[in-house]
């Protein structure tokens, strides 16, 4: 088990939600047709088949058919479409 860093130790005695304090990914799917990933830092490849976005730490990669990013901002992207695979890369 890894030790963890003195802010992510004062983040976990605050309370702070770990989306937050560790600025990780944060996936919320619908079904099958409806991916929101919060806390991404950009689109690396954008394709009707294959979306690759990268976080901080490594790159997601979504696989399916007709996938369209229909809104993205700093904080959230939401990704439509049929989604047959996700795959965390590093």
């Amino acid at each position: 088990m890894r030790k963890k860093s003195v802010p992510q130790k004062l983040a976990d005695k605050m309370q702070i939600p770990k989306d937050l304090a560790y600025q990780e990914p944060v996936l919320t799917m619908i079904g099958q047709r409806e991916l929101c990933v919060e806390n991404y830092k950009c689109i690396r490849y954008y394709t009707g088949s294959c979306i690759v976005l990268l976080t901080k730490n490594g790159k997601l990669k979504l696989e399916g058919d007709r996938l369209s990013i229909q809104s993205y901002d700093n904080e959230e992207i939401r990704i439509t479409g049929i989604i047959f695979r996700l795959e965390f890369i590093g």
